[in-house]
């Protein structure tokens, strides 16, 4: 009997320790959800793959998995074997002494089904709303000028360089007809203004139009393309460099150039006015097969006078 409390007692720390790491497994899920998993969504405009659906559904979340394995599920399939053998062999009035052992494996089994909620719902939450990935924006006036820039973002800025003014929504700046732009508040040099944003709201990107491109083929595809929308080779170069290493290794990629859908969401608003202002924002899925959809056509962009030119993306999962 007294071996017996004893593994009653060891067992009773170890649902607890069990249930405690449970717990914060639970709270960093939800804050750190957004960067750690990847949970691809149906897309109504395009042909469901479910192969790669669970695909990549498993591989995203493999990290979450092992915590769970060694902190839960472990502890848990212990906590029942032992269960079983301790009720099993003693004797009715000797298992009333042990009811609190009932508690702490309940408390387990509901810990690990939050835990699990959570997990699925963070990551479910987080690849419906995606991010607002690099956009960055020139400024070509005709000569040595200071403008404001506001960015009035339906959302969260999450990155930004320089740094945003959140009580004038953008930025103050000296900009020059090459490009070179001086920023009032640190008086430090840049040759863009760059921010990174999390929207309030999901967004319904519409895929319904674009072009499918093998991943091998898209350096190609968005040197011609970029350059036919109105970009110069500087930058759809930089605009390449940064995307091009996320697209290449899928079998295919659908690939849209979003407009109101994307300037809606982030108005922009520069003083003085420019003349011509050109905001290329790339949205992208990955996919496994080809499939035909209706290839979108571009007007063309004339640079003159004070010049703003704008690009980013996103990728949708």
């Amino acid at each position: 009997m007294i071996k017996m409390v004893q593994v009653a007692n060891g067992l009773l720390k170890l649902s607890k320790i069990t249930v405690f790491l449970g717990v914060i497994f639970l709270v960093l899920r939800l804050f750190y959800a957004p960067k750690h998993i990847n949970i691809p969504m149906p897309d109504h405009h395009i042909e469901k793959d479910f192969y790669s659906y669970f695909y990549s559904f498993f591989s995203d979340t493999l990290d979450l998995l092992i915590p769970l394995v060694v902190f839960i599920a472990i502890p848990l399939l212990v906590i029942s074997l032992l269960k079983y053998i301790i009720f099993k062999f003693l004797k009715k009035e000797d298992q009333q002494k042990l009811s609190e052992i009932k508690k702490t494996i309940t408390y387990t089994v509901i810990t690990l089904c939050l835990t699990l909620a959570f997990w699925f719902v963070a990551g479910f939450v987080s690849s419906l709303f995606g991010t607002i990935d690099k956009p960055v924006i020139y400024l070509y006036p005709e000569q040595k000028q200071e403008i404001i820039v506001r960015l009035d973002y339906q959302g969260k800025i999450i990155a930004e360089y320089p740094e945003y003014n959140e009580d004038m929504k953008g930025w103050k700046v000296t900009a020059y007809p090459d490009g070179k732009i001086i920023n009032h508040a640190d008086e430090q040099e840049y040759s863009y203004l760059f921010w990174e944003g999390k929207p309030n709201e999901p967004i319904d990107w519409d895929l319904s139009k674009g072009f499918v491109v093998k991943g091998e083929n898209t350096r190609e595809f968005l040197q011609e393309t970029l350059s036919q929308i109105g970009l110069t080779p500087k930058e759809y170069n930089e605009f390449i460099v940064y995307w091009y290493p996320l697209m290449k290794d899928n079998p295919y990629n659908i690939i849209h150039f979003a407009d109101e859908q994307y300037t809606k969401t982030a108005p922009l608003t520069i003083k003085p006015k420019p003349d011509s202002m050109l905001r290329v924002f790339m949205v992208f899925k990955p996919i496994n097969k080809k499939i035909e959809i209706e290839p979108q056509v571009f007007q063309p962009f004339e640079r003159k006078g004070f010049t703003v030119v704008e690009w980013g993306g996103t990728e949708v999962k």
